[in-house]
Order: structure tokens, then sequence, then C-alpha cells
């Protein structure tokens, strides 16, 4: 798709912040991941601040996030981990196996109109971005 990976690794006694803010001024789009070790609380407010001062959108991974200033999250709510495990629970008690493990088949993205507005980035509604995703996600 042409994105070029921008990363580094840290060990526990290094400090987030200082090695993320050289990623992110040389990046278009900041991805937070889900890894408690460098998106905490302490770490996230500065992550965010740094990601707005520098105008680099940041793309959350909860709803949380994107409320605090995440240009925007892929989520899966309760409901839809509790209908993708049924689902699993029907496949394993009709052939006694369980499927592959995977990403969630059902998910939700949400957006902060806020922080597209002050980025001065056009977002498509939220539904337009999931049907995007499911589009390609079936390739």
């Amino acid at each position: 798709m042409g994105f070029r990976l921008s990363h580094d690794e840290l060990v526990s006694n290094d400090n987030p912040l200082q090695m993320l803010q050289p990623i992110m001024a040389r990046s278009d789009i900041f991805l937070a991941l889900p890894d408690q070790a460098i998106f905490n609380r302490t770490t996230a407010k500065w992550i965010l601040f740094m990601s707005y001062q520098q105008h680099i959108p940041l793309i959350g991974f909860s709803r949380s996030y994107v409320d605090a200033g995440a240009l925007a999250a892929v989520i899966s709510t309760p409901e839809q981990i509790g209908q993708q495990t049924a689902e699993v629970l029907n496949i394993y008690n009709d052939t006694g196996t369980l499927p592959p493990a995977g990403y969630s088949r059902y998910f939700s993205v949400i957006t902060n109109p806020q922080v597209a507005r002050n980025l001065n980035i056009e977002l498509p509604a939220p539904s337009q971005l999931e049907a995007r995703l499911k589009e390609v996600e079936q390739r």
C-alpha cells in the first residue's frame, strides 16, 4: 500500500517518550498499539500531546484514546465480542475443534470529529470506514 514503517524497540529502562518523539517527527500517521509498557496512563497524555503538537494523526485502540484526542480507533464492543464467542463455541460444539485464532470479525470504527477538524482532515463517516475495512479484509 506504499507505507513505510518507522519503528524502534524499547527495553524496560528506556524512556518511551524520548524514543517515540523522533519516530513521530518523521511520520505521517501514528498507530498506538495496546502495550502497557508504552501506552499507559502516564505516557498516553504526552503521546497524544506530541501527536497533536506535530499535527500527526494518532490512531488509538480504545474509545478512551479517541475521547482523549486520538483521531480514530477500531474497537470491538462487548456485544460484538460476545457474538463472535458464541459463534466459536457453536463451531466447537459442531466439530470438536476450535477455529484458528484471528482478529475479531465484528468491530466498529469510532472517530473524533473535533480532532479531524483541528488537523484539517476530512474523515468519512465511521460506517463508511467500517465498510472499507471489511472490503479490504475480504481480499
